[in-house]
């Protein structure tokens, strides 16, 4: 059986999060569920050497962290910095920071657009 590619999921809406994991364990994958951008670097960071997912997707207004200060957060990190993350929020205004930052933009409105970006992710990772 083929490796099942890893994400982390922030949101801190409950629904949202139990939602979006149910759809992307059908697509395929293993997925971690945080309710803040502060817990998803908890997570990140205290698995020493190992990075611990392939994938990040996060909303980014949250209490605690922002989805954009976690992305900030994960580039200033020698260890995770390669990580690719996904910023899915109705927050349009974050678009170009998210960009600067290196991470990919999907607005939350419809999941169609992150399973695109997600399958385009898998075929890069998994080649």
């Amino acid at each position: 059986m083929p490796h099942k590619l890893r994400i982390h999921l922030a949101d801190d809406y409950a629904d949202i999060l139990r939602g979006l994991k149910r759809i992307l364990e059908r697509e395929g994958f293993a997925v971690e569920t945080f309710e803040n951008g502060e817990d998803l670097m908890l997570a990140l960071t205290e698995a020493g050497h190992q990075v611990p997912c392939d994938i990040v997707v996060t909303d980014n207004d949250m209490p605690l962290m922002t989805g954009v200060e976690a992305l900030a957060a994960i580039r200033a990190d020698p260890k995770l910095r390669r990580l690719p993350v996904i910023v899915f929020t109705g927050n349009d205004t974050v678009a170009g920071r998210v960009k600067e930052l290196g991470g990919i933009y999907a607005e939350k409105g419809s999941v169609a657009p992150l399973l695109d970006i997600l399958a385009s992710l898998k075929r890069r990772l998994v080649a």
